[in-house]
């Protein structure tokens, strides 16, 4: 750690050389921190938060080194993070720079996901006294990667890249949303250092900002929610989650009535592709929604009855099932 801390402190530009024999000193403190010989002794633990400490200061761009390094940070608060107690805080405080820096703008997949494991240890190791500084930090960064999941109402599909398509999530994005939900709670209980009406606002403000994702249709936002009440639902007011799903269901009215608009302006034409049956049993599904008084009608304009799927039988191709 050492040499690792003396090479990043040299202020002259680094060259191929330096870098490469810097990365195989990370690649060697890793392998150590993974496979210690024993228990971290007490003796040299405040060495190695304090080495910690100083190698993260010197870190100023994301790239395999610093890649590795945060590998190294998880690994060791993975393996000796309960025996640190405020040093966590403490280590926290030197890193959060960086992360945060580098969260939103990384194209790094892997240097993402390093953040998300750290975030998640920190979360379990960070006392709740001290805990309320990095819940806002963590709820910010989250909420704003949040906002830009792909497959939202109004998102071009020719905008997403094949990874971010619909499709089942990714261990990366199903990591997000266990932390985002994870996040989420903390803001409900940890106490913050705002007292009496200003703490309750900036607990409704979190709440209020997951009911906007849900009421946006943003379906990272929705996978959040699932593991917020799967992993915490006993424990929330159940006021709240009324409004959430309130929140939903306005989502899902509004989605439904867009795909009516859509579909019924293709029906109205005389078309003969594939899809004809699929817009004749959306019409027809949506028509069943309202005959059973599921959603509120008056918003229908009359021309919408008036289509000629609405007054026959539909062809043998359609299942009304």
């Amino acid at each position: 750690m050492k040499r690792i801390e003396t090479s990043l402190t040299v202020k002259t530009e680094m060259h191929f050389n330096t870098r490469e024999e810097i990365f195989r000193c990370v690649l060697t403190l890793h392998i150590l921190l993974e496979c210690p010989p024993g228990d971290f002794p007490d003796n040299i633990r405040e060495d190695i938060v304090n080495s910690f400490i100083e190698i993260f200061s010197q870190v100023r761009e994301e790239g395999k080194i610093s890649r590795k390094l945060m590998e190294c940070m998880n690994t060791y608060l993975l393996k000796d993070g309960p025996n640190l107690g405020s040093k966590a805080m403490e280590i926290h405080r030197c890193l959060h720079d960086f992360v945060f820096r580098y969260w939103l703008t990384t194209h790094d997949r892997g240097l993402k996901n390093t953040f998300i494991l750290y975030a998640k240890m920190q979360l379990k190791l960070i006392r709740r006294t001290e805990g309320a500084p990095l819940i806002e930090q963590l709820f910010d960064v989250i909420g704003k990667e949040l906002d830009q999941a792909v497959g939202s109402v109004g998102t071009p599909w020719s905008e997403a890249t094949r990874d971010d398509k619909i499709g089942p999530p990714t261990s990366s994005q199903q990591s997000l949303m266990e932390i985002a939900a994870s996040v989420l709670y903390q803001a409900s209980v940890n106490p913050l250092k705002a007292s009496g009406s200003a703490k309750r606002l900036k607990r409704e403000g979190a709440f209020d900002r997951l009911r906007d994702g849900l009421m946006k249709g943003k379906w990272l936002w929705c996978g959040a929610f699932c593991f917020l009440i799967h992993n915490y639902g006993i424990r929330i007011e159940e006021s709240y989650i009324t409004n959430w799903l309130k929140g939903i269901s306005e989502s899902l009215e509004r989605g439904l009535w867009e795909l009516c608009f859509v579909l019924s302006h293709s029906a109205s034409k005389k078309y003969s592709s594939p899809t004809s049956d699929e817009a004749d049993a959306a019409l027809i599904l949506l028509g069943n929604i309202i005959l059973e008084n599921l959603i509120n009608t008056p918003i229908v304009p009359q021309e919408v009855w008036e289509l000629q799927i609405f007054k026959h039988m539909p062809s043998l191709y359609v299942s009304l099932e």
